[in-house]
């Protein structure tokens, strides 16, 4: 998906230059990072269950979602 979200996002934003993609990269990186010590640290709470950090590890894909339907929302 990175090569469909940088082509986008230089077509949004043509000047956006090397600070676009840094900040691009950025919140990359702290997804990347977040979503494993989110579910690390809900299955600590958990008593060591796995599943539940799995479980707790849905919520970034139906935030995702949720943030397209309101950009579509507002694009009309």
């Amino acid at each position: 998906m990175w090569p469909g979200t940088f082509s986008k996002a230089s077509a949004t934003l043509p000047k956006g230059g090397t600070a676009l993609f840094a900040l691009l990269a950025l919140g990359g990186d702290i997804g990347c990072s977040g979503g494993p010590t989110l579910v690390g640290l809900i299955s600590s709470h958990a008593g060591d269950n796995l599943k539940a950090g799995i479980l707790a590890a849905i919520i970034f894909p139906i935030l995702l979602f949720g943030g397209i339907v309101l950009c579509k929302k507002a694009q009309r």
